[in-house]
């Protein structure tokens, strides 16, 4: 089995900014170093795939995370979802989400604050289904 491979999103909770989703693991790597994520955590950031955070919105499309942008608090509300991209081995991957200064910047008093902890496993690939492209739709089921 691979080791865990561990990847730390910092959700940074003022502003507003233009939002999209990160292509390239060197400006993560500056966002992360720009904002001293690194060093406030105490960790070797050395991304080897794409984390996106996408957290659903009560009106309007999603907002997928982007290194270095900030967002405003309300727009952190719900649960996010979470999307591995270049992985070059099926894991499992730790996802720890923290808050390094929480509740605020100003106010560090209860600091590092765990948000989200969890696995992603792959435990198969996906098999496409043999039946020919000339036959009814398949059925799926999800439990």
């Amino acid at each position: 089995m691979r080791p865990f491979i561990f990847i730390c999103t910092a959700v940074l909770a003022a502003g507003l900014g233009a939002f999209a989703q990160d292509v390239s693991l060197s400006d993560v790597t500056k966002a992360f170093k720009d904002a001293k994520i690194p060093g406030d955590l105490s960790i070797n950031f050395d991304p080897q795939a794409l984390l996106d955070v996408t957290f659903p919105q009560e009106s309007g499309k999603p907002i997928t995370l982007k290194a270095g942008v900030q967002l405003p608090r309300n727009a952190t509300k719900g649960p996010p979802n979470y999307r591995l991209r270049g992985l070059r081995y099926p894991g499992p991957y730790v996802i720890a989400s923290v808050d390094p200064d929480a509740p605020t910047p100003e106010n560090p008093s209860v600091a590092q604050i765990r948000h989200y902890l969890g696995v992603i496993l792959l435990l198969t690939g996906n098999v496409r289904p043999p039946s020919p492209i000339t036959s009814d739709s398949d059925d799926y089921h999800y439990a």
